[in-house]
């Protein structure tokens, strides 16, 4: 029989400054960290999509945190007006005194803190991360706004990923032009045939599935979470005693935040970025421009980064050059 994961769920509310918010919090058994959602304009701590992430995430172990980054009455004039959702120093300012209050709380006092903001509320996290730095140690931005908070990007030390829909174009350029501003461990991830809501089948999950990857990675891991990911195969026949596997996304990932345009990786998956498939299709989105090269598997067993910068270098060049 299967035994079922208990989590404790809490109501609360946030006595931050001069407003009270609510919040809800959902406390698995032997929590590792805890992360809160800072959602986007015109959503609440009941959105569906957050809910749904949120509940991936205590499976894995992670409490979290769902609040209200609005009062009631602030949120009626928003919907209204537009009034606050894209004040952006005013969501970042609650949410670090969120922060701040969890870091001081009995029950999850001396956990590792993850931020997941969603829309405008993906700015607010980054803002928050860089102003606590010594207390963030992951964030995670779905269908996100990070350019909002472009003079704190440089000062964001956590480890960032930013999730976008494959058909959510405007949004992708505006995650490129954000991630080449971040100056941390960073990743940019394009679910396929996803839009800005990611409303299509499977591409929640999806979303759920690498927020839960990356979060578990860096809240959960030791100081030296932030090394290279490797397989060990000294267990597989061939004589390999003692060879490691690169994490080939990771390696190819490197090569293309030296290049100038904006690429992103569309293959190996993210399900299993040692697969050892040679082929590697690269895409610039806002050029609608795809480039494909093989990349010998040999070539990231041996760690000969310079062979596949060159392999890589030049299949982005005939692209370009394709595209002028």
């Amino acid at each position: 029989m299967t035994n079922l994961l208990t989590i404790r769920e809490v109501r609360l509310s946030l006595q931050l400054e001069d407003v009270s918010l609510e919040g809800h919090l959902a406390i698995p058994e032997d929590p590792r960290a805890i992360v809160i959602f800072a959602h986007g304009s015109g959503s609440s701590r009941h959105s569906p999509r957050n809910r749904s992430v949120a509940k991936r995430l205590n499976e894995a172990h992670l409490a979290t945190l769902l609040f209200d980054l609005l009062t009631e009455e602030e949120h009626a004039r928003d919907q209204a007006s537009g009034q606050f959702r894209f004040d952006i120093l005013l969501l970042a300012g609650r949410l670090i005194n969120t922060v701040d209050s969890l870091a001081a709380r009995g029950e999850t006092a001396g956990m590792k803190i993850g931020l997941f903001g969603a829309s405008t509320g993906a700015a607010a996290t980054l803002v928050a991360a860089a102003q606590r730095a010594d207390e963030v140690a992951a964030v995670v931005s779905r269908g996100g706004r990070p350019d909002l908070a472009w003079e704190s990007l440089p000062q964001v030390t956590a480890p960032t990923l930013l999730i976008v829909g494959e058909l959510d174009r405007a949004v992708i350029e505006l995650n490129q032009r954000a991630y080449a501003q971040l100056q941390t461990e960073k990743r940019l991830d394009i679910v396929t045939g996803a839009t800005h809501l990611f409303e299509e089948p499977g591409t929640l999950a999806a979303v759920a599935d690498l927020a839960t990857q990356w979060f578990a990675r860096y809240l959960e891991a030791n100081d030296d979470a932030r090394s290279t990911p490797t397989i060990d195969l000294s267990a597989e026949p061939g004589g390999r005693t003692n060879r490691k596997l690169p994490n080939k996304r990771e390696m190819i990932q490197a090569v293309i935040d030296e290049e100038q345009e904006p690429w992103i990786i569309m293959k190996p998956s993210r399900e299993d970025p040692t697969d050892p498939e040679p082929l590697c299709i690269f895409e610039n989105p806002a050029e609608q421009t795809q480039a494909k090269t093989e990349i010998p598997v040999a070539w990231f067993q041996n760690r000969e980064l310079q062979k596949i910068k060159d392999a890589i270098q030049q299949s982005l060049g005939r692209a370009s050059a394709a595209h002028r």
